[in-house]
């Protein structure tokens, strides 16, 4: 192991890294959830300022759905599922 290795085990045993690492797995799933949820409430594409950002990822869960390809942004900027 290298001194950047350690570094980042070193970092990951840590309570705050812990959380990161776990909002990089949940956060993305619970922003999809709720577009999904309201985009079947509704049948209309979801304004983003009706979308709740938590945790320590939320913009950056919004990015990863749309690079991801499994929301898109639509006119006004509006976001829909694309698997409905």
């Amino acid at each position: 192991m290298g001194a950047i290795d350690d570094f980042a085990s070193l970092l990951e045993t840590t309570e705050v890294m812990k959380q990161v690492l776990d909002s990089l797995e949940e956060e993305p799933a619970h922003l999809l959830g709720d577009i999904y949820r309201e985009y079947q409430r509704t049948g209309e594409a979801v304004p983003d300022h009706h979308l709740h950002f938590t945790g320590y990822l939320g913009e950056a869960s919004l990015k990863a759905l749309l690079s991801s390809g499994l929301i898109r942004r639509g006119p006004r900027g509006r976001l829909s599922p694309l698997l409905v």
